[in-house]
Parts: C-alpha cells; sequence; structure tokens
C-alpha cells in the first residue's frame, strides 16, 4: 500500500493545474450535422457568420496560429483565435466574472422562455459542449415565484465533480413570503417581532440624530469661545 502512495503521489500535481478561462465549446447553429444546425445560417463563404463573429471588432485578433498536436497553421484570417476554434466554428462560451461564483462560463436562460424555447435553449448548450471531460463544478441558481403561495424562491444549485468521477451535490433553498399578515400564529409572531424591529431602528435614529446634534452644538460652542479669544485682546487694547 505505501508504494502504491509513492507511485502515484504526484498523478493529481501533473495532470491537474488552474482553472482555464479561455473560451471553449461551439457554437452549433453554424455546425452542419448538428441536431440543430440551422440551414438559413449555411454560408459556405463565411460571409454572414464572420459578420456574426466579426474579428476586426477586437483591437489585436490573433490570426495563423501554429497547432501544436498537428503542426498546422490554422485560424487564417478572417477566423481569429478570440472567437473561432482551430475548424474555423466559432466558440460558444466565454468567460464572464460574476460576484459570489468561482471564475467561469455563465449561461443565462430567460424566464419568460417558453416551455419549447428553453429546450431549444438547453440543446444548444449541450450540443454547444458545455459539459466537458474538464468541467469541475456547476452552479446553478434560480429565482421562482408560486403565485398560488405568494412566496419567491432562490435556489442555489451546486454540482461538484470528483476526482474518483463521483458528483457531489448541495443546494440551498432561500423564501421570501409575500402574504398579508393574517391570523395565524406564525404569522402574527412574525408581525409582532417585525413591530418590533422597526421600533428598535427608529429609536436607534433618534439616538443617533441626537448624538450629531450635540456633537454639532458643541463645535458650535468651542468655536464661539476662541473667537471670544482673540476678539477680546483686540477690544482690551483698543480701550487701553
Amino acid at each position: 500500500m505505501l508504494a502504491a502512495c509513492c507511485r502515484f503521489s504526484k498523478v493529481e500535481s501533473c495532470c491537474s493545474g488552474p482553472i482555464d478561462i479561455s473560451p471553449y465549446g461551439l457554437d452549433a447553429v453554424f455546425k452542419l450535422g448538428s441536431p440543430i444546425f440551422n440551414p438559413d445560417l449555411y454560408d459556405p463563404d463565411g460571409k454572414m457568420l464572420t459578420s456574426i463573429y466579426n474579428c476586426s471588432e477586437i483591437s489585436q485578433p490573433t490570426f495563423n496560429i501554429i497547432e501544436a498536436a498537428t503542426t498546422l497553421t490554422v485560424n487564417a484570417p478572417p477566423y481569429c483565435a478570440e472567437l473561432y476554434n482551430p475548424r474555423n466554428i466559432p466558440y460558444a462560451f466565454w468567460h464572464l466574472p460574476l460576484s459570489g461564483l468561482p471564475a467561469g462560463f455563465p449561461v443565462f436562460f430567460d424566464i419568460n422562455l417558453s416551455h419549447e424555447a428553453a429546450a431549444t435553449w438547453l440543446q444548444w448548450v449541450q450540443e454547444g459542449l458545455l459539459v466537458d471531460d474538464r468541467t469541475r463544478g456547476l452552479a446553478a441558481r434560480l429565482i421562482s415565484y408560486n403565485a398560488d403561495l405568494k412566496v419567491f424562491a432562490a435556489i442555489q444549485v451546486d454540482f461538484d465533480f470528483q476526482q474518483g468521477g463521483s458528483i457531489k451535490v448541495s443546494h440551498r433553498i432561500y423564501t421570501l413570503s409575500l402574504e398579508l399578515y393574517d391570523a395565524t400564529p406564525a404569522n402574527l409572531a412574525r408581525y409582532a417581532f417585525e413591530v418590533l424591529l422597526a421600533g428598535c431602528i427608529v429609536m436607534l435614529m433618534v439616538l443617533q440624530l441626537k448624538d450629531i446634534g450635540a456633537s454639532v452644538l458643541t463645535q458650535k460652542v468651542g468655536q464661539s469661545m476662541e473667537g471670544l479669544q482673540y476678539i477680546w485682546p483686540v477690544r482690551c487694547h483698543c480701550a487701553a
């Protein structure tokens, strides 16, 4: 057992590295043979494609890269390496930093999407290869509203890809009730505590304003006394 530990002690440090935030995936609507390929976007000359993914809008686009695996020159103009993969297919996912979340590639689902539109968008994400063999985790954030219960819910689900191949799932649910205070004991208790909290806040504001007023008054009195110290000798000198 000890020999095995020593033998494989460096595997993790060799295989794993820092988080890669370079663009990846592919926009499958432009890929021939993809289930979601859009025939209206078929563009053998690439004029429509390059007008949508326009490398001229980048200040210093990168062209003519030597691919390490094949030693071939890829990303010839107008297909820059910032927007296109070595097969001249546009990337689908780019890094966008979001507060409170680790570095990753966010994908937004509009809450107003219909069931069919949401399914199409999900298929685009799947065909675009959002999850691949280099994925370390997924973080899902969902806001929902239950009209019957009048409750908002913020749902957080995290999928952690473990080294052994398993996936660790953790979740949190935050709720906010918009129901008016009815005669149930729970709502009456909540109402009482919220009134108490509001009263404490008002009392603290009054005390703070009182302290501020006292400080301002003390400062003005001090300044007036300092002025008298300078005026009084002048008046005495003039009287003499």
